[in-house]
């Protein structure tokens, strides 16, 4: 009679604990802070492959969704999508980049190579500038043929520290 009743109290604390556990996770909210602050200022995004990029022939389409060349997502927003391909050493400039935070953002970048690059390794590389300045600059690089879906995370200070630096 006891090990019954001792399972169903082992029982009980575990659910009952892994059901409160559950329901205030949901509850919590972030406290408003300067990451969630948009900054006015102008960027732009500059990409760099060194192979050529097509669409992918084979990617399964849903709905408005298309296959792309190359696309870049913001904080969860698309800044950037093409179909067309990109030659090999091209730069590709994204003026006016809206939705850049103060504080830490992510940017996912998905380049497709093309079916004539498909032997070689790719290297892609990002650039991020406020007005002149750069804030972020990474390369990332793919294994022969595969597609390159990777983010790259990046800080940028307060605009008015850059004010503060200038004479």
């Amino acid at each position: 009679m006891k090990r019954p009743m001792l399972v169903i109290i082992i029982w009980t604390i575990l659910i009952g604990g892994l059901y409160i556990y559950m329901n205030s996770r949901e509850s919590i909210v972030e406290p408003p802070d300067k990451q969630h602050e948009i900054s006015s200022a102008n960027y732009r995004l500059v990409i760099t492959t060194t192979g050529t990029t097509e669409k992918d022939s084979f990617a399964l389409t849903v709905g408005n969704d298309k296959a792309s060349a190359m696309s870049a997502r913001l904080n969860g927003a698309e800044v950037f999508r093409s179909e067309e391909g990109f030659q090999s050493g091209k730069q590709t400039i994204i003026d006016d980049i809206k939705g850049v935070r103060v504080g830490q953002n992510e940017l996912l970048i998905e380049v497709n190579p093309s079916l004539m690059a498909y032997d070689r390794p790719m290297a892609v590389r990002i650039q991020l500038f406020r007005f002149l300045e750069e804030i972020a600059d990474r390369t990332l690089w793919t294994e022969p043929g595969d597609k390159m879906i990777s983010t790259v995370q990046f800080l940028v200070p307060e605009e008015s520290s850059r004010k503060e630096h200038d004479h």
